[in-house]
């Protein structure tokens, strides 16, 4: 940088000084004419200070110039400016007092037989008056402006702290989103496919649906459970085998006489380190052993977990381990699952059937419920219409099993994991469409609707019950 372009940049920054001086000074005077907690004191004393402040004055002009203590032979009527000042910074009313005191002072101070001067108190007046209206008018917008700065930076107070607190929602959410990515419905849906892919596997072997999807259902469950190390293991026979049919993460021997894998063996159900069943303290190489039951309570297998995150390790996730292996094995013995309702009714779709069986058999080991929602329509062009329409607003995870009859058309559908409040969200939804795209409801459109929870006593006999109050004839 040369010797110019220094002087300057010294220049500038000396200028930026003294301006920034200069408008600190101007802004201290303005505090102090303008400051809110002057006008915020009591009436008497303001008034106190406003005769005082013009007293103080005249008898300063008394002693500055005996002969002329008004200044009113000066030209400009200086001593207004008291006044003025007055009637800016407190209102019209101390203006008007103010000048009443100069008033009588010139009374006390002035000859008997001096003339009146007329045109100095009526132009001082007038501008008192004038510098009063503009004090007062102001001064009501200023308050008015205090009180929505203090209303708004009251709201900005409160968003704040509501955005704070959004903000650590939003990062609890991210961090169980990141902890649990697979929802249950999801990792249902996932397993579902795979019972329809062993539909075509040989039967002359029980674990030959089971080995051929044991590496994609584990995939499934070590994503949805947050598993490290697991492995299944097949039971057949009585016997437990030894090799892996898969394994996520490193592989580790079996250990056949661990306390955990003895318990739920014998007993058929979940254990873990945490189990209330077991004593405290024990000995084990594993976090958590679940049996792979169908709904026949008949055993395929078994889950071992060796190593899983400490904050995974709740009754939730374990609850939803265990789900997963009841789901994946009786998609496993579909046959044997779905036999019973197909022995009954013969039409009912295969997926359908396998789906109604699992729910049971979900309801009745992990307490999940799933309803049953019946739709009838009339075998007319409006009726079809509105069959179609409904037909294709099922939702990912639904099962519909169409019954047509000799009088009116029915859809049961099958909602898993639904109960009440979402069979009502799901036939509402389904109103506001045909509103929306034909114009009527279920009542104007001849739509006969019944619901009710999946039986989990007796299903068979449920479902006949439900046909009859349906007046579905199947």
């Amino acid at each position: 940088m040369s010797a110019q372009e220094r002087k300057g940049s010294q220049r500038a920054k000396a200028f930026k000084r003294r301006r920034s001086a200069i408008g600190q000074g101007g802004s201290r005077w303005v505090e102090l004419i303008a400051s809110e907690r002057l006008q915020k004191r009591p009436v008497p004393l303001i008034m106190l200070e406003t005769v005082l402040a013009t007293a103080v004055v005249l008898i300063a002009l008394r002693f500055a110039d005996p002969a002329d203590p008004m200044l009113i032979g000066a030209g400009f009527g200086w001593v207004w400016l008291v006044p003025l000042v007055c009637a800016l910074r407190y209102g019209l009313v101390q203006g008007v007092l103010s000048s009443l005191v100069l008033l009588g002072g010139y009374y006390l101070q002035a000859p008997a037989d001096a003339r009146f001067p007329l045109p100095f108190f009526l132009g001082g007046m007038t501008l008192v008056l004038i510098g009063g209206q503009f004090g007062d008018t102001w001064g009501n917008k200023l308050r008015h402006m205090r009180t929505v700065t203090d209303y708004l930076n009251e709201r900005l107070g409160v968003l704040t702290k509501s955005h704070f607190l959004l903000r650590l929602s939003h990062e609890r959410l991210e961090h169980d989103l990141l902890s649990r990515p697979a929802s249950l419905r999801d990792s249902l849906s996932q397993l579902r496919a795979l019972s329809f892919q062993s539909e075509g596997l040989s039967q002359g072997q029980d674990d030959a649906p089971l080995k051929a999807h044991a590496r994609r259902f584990l995939e499934v469950t070590a994503h949805a459970c947050q598993l490290e190390r697991a492995q299944l293991h097949a039971y057949r026979q009585g016997q437990l085998e030894t090799e892996p049919v898969a394994a996520a993460g490193a592989p580790f021997a079996l250990d056949r006489d661990d306390i955990l894998l003895r318990f739920a063996l014998e007993h058929g159900t979940l254990a873990h380190v945490q189990s209330k069943q077991l004593a405290p303290g024990i000995h084990t190489d594993y976090i958590a052993v679940a049996p792979i039951c169908d709904a026949q309570g008949e055993m395929l297998g078994v889950l071992v977990v060796r190593h899983m995150p400490f904050m995974a390790l709740t009754e939730e996730n374990l609850q939803l381990m265990l789900v997963l292996c009841g789901y994946y094995a009786d998609g496993v013995r579909h046959g044997a699952v779905s036999g019973l309702l197909l022995s009954v009714y013969p039409s009912c779709p295969h997926d359908f059937a396998l789906d109604f069986a699992r729910l049971v058999h979900l309801y009745g080991s992990a307490g999940v419920a799933s309803s049953l929602v019946a739709l009838t329509f009339a075998k007319d062009d409006a009726g079809r219409t509105l069959f179609d329409h409904v037909q294709m607003s099922r939702r990912s995870l639904d099962v519909q099993w169409v019954i047509p009859g000799a009088d009116r058309d029915a859809i049961l559908v099958l909602m898993p994991l639904s109960g009440e409040s979402a069979v009502e969200g799901f036939l509402l939804r389904i109103e506001e469409s045909m509103r929306a795209q034909f114009g009527i409801d279920f009542e104007s459109g001849h739509v006969s609707v019944n619901t009710m929870p999946l039986p989990t006593e007796s299903p068979a006999q449920g479902l006949a019950a439900f046909f009859r109050r349906c007046q579905i004839h199947v």
